[in-house]
């Protein structure tokens, strides 16, 4: 026999006999099954037992400290359920047995941050400190973009202003003197990217006069002559509504 120390567990036959009661029994399987029945009572005693056999030789070795972990965070929640509070005439009473259970589970620092990180009571720091640094990072890229679009929308906003600033130059451009018009012309002009030119013309009797040509230019003209005066007025009238189709004003 090997023994460790003058205790009841501490020695070989023990563990054996230990390990061959959890395999044959599934003890540990019901032990992990009070702690997430979500019962108060059931809840309570299978931290008990972990709490008194959570040593190295008696409680399995490979889920020791997960399952003390467990227990933690199941008697953690307790602490907070308001309803299950409330059944106890004193809550202080309660929640001093609760602390003394979690005591009993020898908790390190570290293992009592997971465990209440997973009772949903705060995450642990080095989660914060993620949390956080992501936070600052999608800030970051956040400003970055709103940045962009600031830069972005300044630009066309510029070269919008530019090209109205060009336009009002273009519009205020004073035009060339063109070919002066007498009484009784109806005068039209074409203008856009490749061109600026004029059209006009004069029903004089049974003949009308066209004028056309390049803006700031005396241009040419044409002279036609029909049966009577009516045709004349027709033929003027028809060219007149080709001409606006085609953009004149």
């Amino acid at each position: 026999m090997g023994a460790w120390g003058h205790g009841p567990l501490d020695n070989d036959n023990v563990a054996d006999w230990f390990g061959g009661l959890f395999d044959e029994t599934g003890f540990r399987d019901a032990v992990a099954e009070g702690l997430a029945s979500g019962y108060p009572d059931l809840v309570r005693g299978a931290a008990w037992v972990i709490a008194r056999l959570s040593e190295v030789y008696v409680w399995p070795i490979d889920h020791l400290d997960e399952d003390r972990i467990e227990a933690g965070a199941a008697l953690l929640r307790l602490r907070t359920d308001e309803d299950w509070l409330e059944m106890w005439g004193d809550q202080t009473e309660v929640q001093a047995s609760l602390e003394e259970e979690l005591e009993e589970l020898s908790l390190s620092k570290e293992e009592m941050a997971k465990a209440r990180e997973r009772a949903g009571l705060g995450a642990t720091k080095k989660e914060t400190a993620t949390k956080k640094a992501a936070k600052k990072k999608a800030k970051k890229k956040a400003k970055k973009k709103a940045k962009k679009k600031t830069t972005t929308k300044k630009a066309a906003k510029k070269k919008k202003a530019t090209r109205k600033t060009t336009k009002t130059k273009t519009s205020r451009k004073p035009k060339k003197a063109s070919a002066s018009f007498g009484k009784g012309w109806k005068r039209f002009t074409y203008e856009d990217a490749k061109s600026n030119k004029f059209w006009a013309i004069r029903v004089d009797g049974s003949e009308h006069t066209v004028h056309y040509g390049r803006a700031g230019t005396d241009g040419q003209r044409k002279t036609k002559a029909f049966p009577t005066p009516v045709a004349a007025q027709a033929a003027a009238a028809k060219l007149i509504d080709q001409k606006l189709k085609k953009g004149y004003s």
